[in-house]
């Protein structure tokens, strides 16, 4: 050791001074070195913990959310048991009622006999109504036939009054046209037949005797068209007035 300060004891000044002044400078580039190098490291740790803090963050968010859907589940869960147990009471409840029922019906099904005589006794009388329905319905059958019979007779006797109607207002018309005919025509024949009469008795016995003609032909005319018997009209009674002047006459001398 004493050799080696010697010398440097014996080494020169000037490289002393040069020695003195390289030693602030390389402390200086150190220490920027080292300074360089913290930023580095407090950059990365900045970097580590943003990207830590972003994961954690991710990984709080997801815990929240896998917490939330577990209490939704948990609360489902719970109205489900709450539902289940009501159902359980109500089934339960329910099911003691149909038990009772179910007792109470097979306890009951030893009294059949009185259930038997009431269907027994209902159905005689289905079947007694049954008789009187058949009877009824014979009878209805017989009322109808006399209905129909009475109604076809009803429309013959119809047809037949309106035909004796048809052939008495045929007649009635026909007597009347001819009374009229002879009443309007018998002082134009007896004027033309027969001679002049100074004294005029011949034609006032010839007014009387047509006016009896024409009485008596009325009544036969009214009583030819009674309801038991058709009108007759005969044809050849209505001859020309000039055909039955004479008769007229002989019946005015027979009055006079």
């Amino acid at each position: 050791m004493a050799p080696k300060s010697d010398e440097s004891s014996s080494a020169p000044l000037g490289q002393r001074k040069v020695s003195n002044e390289q030693k602030p400078l390389k402390d200086w580039h150190q220490m920027a070195k080292t300074v360089t190098g913290l930023k580095q490291c407090i950059f990365d740790l900045n970097e580590t913990s943003s990207g830590t803090t972003q994961r954690l963050d991710k990984t709080y968010y997801s815990v929240l959310e896998k917490i939330g859907t577990l209490q939704s589940t948990i609360l489902g869960l719970r109205e489900l048991a709450t539902q289940t147990q009501t159902t359980a009471e109500v089934f339960d409840k329910e099911t003691g009622e149909v038990a009772k029922e179910v007792h109470n019906q097979l306890g009951q099904f030893g009294n059949f006999k009185s259930q038997e005589k009431r269907i027994e006794a209902l159905r005689a009388r289905i079947d007694v109504s049954r008789e009187k329905m058949t009877a009824l319905g014979g009878r209805i059958d017989v009322v109808k036939d006399r209905v129909e019979g009475w109604e076809r007779a009803d429309k013959e006797w119809q047809e037949r009054t309106r035909k004796r109607l048809k052939t008495f207002w045929a007649a009635t018309s026909i007597g009347l046209l001819v009374l009229v005919l002879l009443y309007l025509g018998a002082p134009y024949v007896v004027t033309l037949s027969e001679p002049p009469d100074p004294v005029g008795l011949i034609g006032t016995s010839a007014v009387c005797g047509a006016s009896e003609g024409l009485g008596e032909r009325t009544s036969d005319l009214t009583s030819t068209t009674s309801p038991a018997k058709r009108p007759e009209v005969d044809l050849g009674s209505h001859s020309p007035p000039e055909q039955r002047m004479p008769n007229l006459t002989r019946r005015s001398d027979v009055g006079g």
